[in-house]
């Protein structure tokens, strides 16, 4: 393997694998405004960046804002996939107050990060209640549903490789 050298904030000399660098540029977003992003440039060294605001490589994705990403529509809900592979998925959902998934099981393990909002969270024979920063993992095929109280915006990751092991 190629390799570039470089020297760290310590003063001790480094190598980086030689391959594509990332250069820093910026545009503007139609709703986030002005927006860092990074290109890929051959044969440079990969140097760590600063960057602000979202960003998708095959290296890693971003979001700044992930409430922003998702509008609540009255009397309604709304999904939005924001990332997949063949080991995970997370999509953001958006809940406007009354509004529910009714009773259901996933094949996979999940996990619930809720951003905002107020909701009740039934898990099997239990049932809680999810405000802001509320976390929830689950097993997989356990029965759960979700009904929001006040509008509330819900992250999911589906955990799909462990369904592959499993």
């Amino acid at each position: 393997m190629n390799t570039a050298f470089g020297t760290s904030s310590l003063g001790q000399k480094r190598s980086w694998p030689r391959c594509d660098a990332i250069a820093s540029f910026r545009f503007q977003h139609p709703r986030r405004g002005l927006v860092h992003a990074n290109r890929l440039l051959p044969w440079q060294p990969i140097v760590p960046l600063h960057f602000e605001g979202d960003f998708m490589s095959d290296l890693f994705t971003t979001y700044a804002d992930l409430a922003a990403e998702i509008d609540i529509r009255k009397d309604g809900t709304i999904s939005k996939t924001l990332y997949q592979d063949d080991s995970l998925k997370v999509v953001l959902f958006g809940f406007d107050a009354g509004q529910e998934l009714s009773e259901h099981t996933a094949a996979v393990p999940a996990m619930l990060q809720f951003l905002d909002g107020d909701a009740t969270v039934t898990l099997g024979d239990k049932t809680i209640d999810a405000a802001a920063n509320t976390f929830v993992h689950m097993a997989a095929k356990l029965s759960h549903s979700i009904s929001a109280n006040k509008p509330t915006r819900m992250l999911l990751l589906l955990l799909k490789v462990a369904k592959a092991n499993g």
